[in-house]
């Protein structure tokens, strides 16, 4: 690939005329770094691109907003190989396209993506009838019903978040518009 031998040489001259390196890496170090991310962005795109036309009919036939599920995909798993195919979990065990927890969801395989798919738009939607937004659908879908359910206990929504289902919810509702 071109692009690999141009890397390649960029790491020969980096070291030749001794350019500083970062974080205690070498200009090798830093250039394979860099290969790795390249080749591991196209393989999501290539992912996102095979996925999408599954998710966008997920979407529709479960009425979750154009867009949502697609960017909530890409928000559990970057649509990066190792997770979808279970290679990398998650910390509160959490597998797949959709990072679902099998022990919470036993109905699903989370490592059959198209199913997996299917299931977090059907799941989104019932939380969104259960909670009256997307909002509060993408916190439960990430924290959990029965945490959501505490949260709202007191009247104060989002008050009791986590910082990551902050960041999950302010992340996903800033690409796409919901109610």
């Amino acid at each position: 690939m071109p692009w690999a031998a141009a890397l390649l040489l960029l790491a020969v001259v980096l070291v030749a005329v001794r350019v500083p390196v970062k974080e205690g890496k070498t200009a090798v170090e830093i250039v394979r770094d860099a290969v790795k991310q390249y080749a591991q962005n196209a393989e999501s795109k290539a992912n996102e691109s095979k996925f999408a036309p599954y998710i966008a009919d997920a979407e529709q036939r479960n009425g979750v907003p154009a867009g949502l599920l697609h960017r909530q995909m890409y928000q559990e798993s970057r649509f990066r190989s190792d997770i979808i195919d279970g290679r990398t979990g998650s910390s509160a065990g959490a597998f797949g396209i959709a990072q679902i927890v099998p022990r919470w969801h036993p109905d699903v395989d989370p490592l059959d993506p198209i199913a997996s798919i299917y299931y977090a738009a059907a799941y989104m939607k019932r939380l969104y009838d259960r909670f009256g937004s997307w909002s509060l659908a993408l916190a439960a879908y990430n924290w959990g019903q029965g945490n959501q359910n505490r949260d709202l206990a007191d009247g104060i929504i989002g008050n009791e978040w986590p910082d990551e289902t902050r960041r999950y919810v302010a992340e996903i509702t800033a690409d796409v518009e919901v109610a």
